[in-house]
């Protein structure tokens, strides 16, 4: 999200905004048919997720113009 938010010229925003929106179907996939990134217990990397996951369509949709879609 940051790169895209942050990005000197249109190219590297580009770049970074499909990087997030490819992560986003990836990570969806994943989650598909299991209810933690890694393993049956959570870990901080789930954690981590869900707080930029919960702010998604607040901050980085809006200040960040990373707007693809909703989640």
């Amino acid at each position: 999200m940051y790169k895209a938010g942050f990005a000197r010229n249109q190219e590297a925003y580009e770049e970074a905004y499909y990087m997030v929106f490819n992560r986003l179907d990836w990570l969806e996939e994943r989650l598909a048919d299991r209810r933690y990134l890694f393993g049956d217990k959570i870990t901080e990397s789930d954690v981590r997720l869900y707080v930029t996951l919960a702010r998604f369509d607040v901050a980085y949709h809006n200040i960040f113009r990373v707007n693809k879609k909703r989640l």
